[in-house]
């Protein structure tokens, strides 16, 4: 799976094998339904930092983390909310982010070890949505998103350290190459995220090793 750093059918592909999906970051931010997950998009960002990684999983970080940093009060929108300068979060691949807000899109395709049904899950703080399929997470040929796509689970949205579960269940089918996008954004400080695959008979993991490979594997 590729992380960018950013301020019940077969939706398979035949893929080349390679190494582990990408995921990168782009500079913005989703959280609260500030802004919609495809404004990456819409706007044409072109991503802060790029990595690779098989984890889609960051710890949550506490208002205790940002003590020592100074607070500033620069968005009019929000004059309430501090901004914490010189925070920062290392998250997935080692791309190290401002933990004030951020928007991180994983991008790859997964690989079913089985044909069954997948479950998928996604919690946030402050908001995610996930992708699955060719034609919705992305284009098998080129690669590109679909900015009117629908996410398997819903918003996945959370805050106050309290970040519900939202799933998706899909009928995925062995050695299939499945395009998977996930779309995650924070603000205001402290900031978690979680996905996790559940194969059928298995249990679930934020690491999938050996399952997920980068875009450019595309055909």
């Amino acid at each position: 799976m590729q992380p960018r750093y950013h301020h019940n059918h077969n939706f398979g592909c035949n893929s080349k094998h390679n190494d582990k999906a990408t995921s990168y970051t782009t500079a913005g931010q989703t959280a609260e339904e500030v802004f919609p997950p495809s404004y990456y998009i819409t706007d044409g960002l072109s991503p802060i930092n790029s990595s690779i990684t098989n984890v889609t999983y960051i710890p949550q970080d506490y208002t205790s983390d940002l003590s020592g940093y100074p607070k500033v009060y620069a968005d009019p929108k929000n004059p309430q909310v501090p901004y914490y300068v010189g925070y920062t979060r290392e998250v997935n691949g080692g791309i190290k982010v401002d933990g004030n807000n951020y928007t991180l899109v994983y991008s790859g395709f997964y690989r079913a070890p089985t044909t069954g049904n997948y479950t998928i899950c996604a919690s946030a703080d402050n908001a995610d949505y996930s992708y699955l399929g060719g034609g919705v997470a992305f284009n098998c040929g080129d690669g590109k998103p679909d900015v009117n796509a629908t996410a398997l689970n819903g918003a996945s949205a959370g805050g106050n350290y309290v970040n519900p579960v939202s799933c998706g269940t899909v009928q995925l089918f062995a050695g299939e190459f499945y395009p998977i996008r996930s779309v995650f954004g924070n603000g205001d400080a402290v900031s978690a995220f979680n996905l996790t695959i559940q194969a059928p008979g298995a249990v679930s993991e934020n690491d999938n090793a050996g399952y997920l490979y980068p875009v450019s594997c595309r055909l």
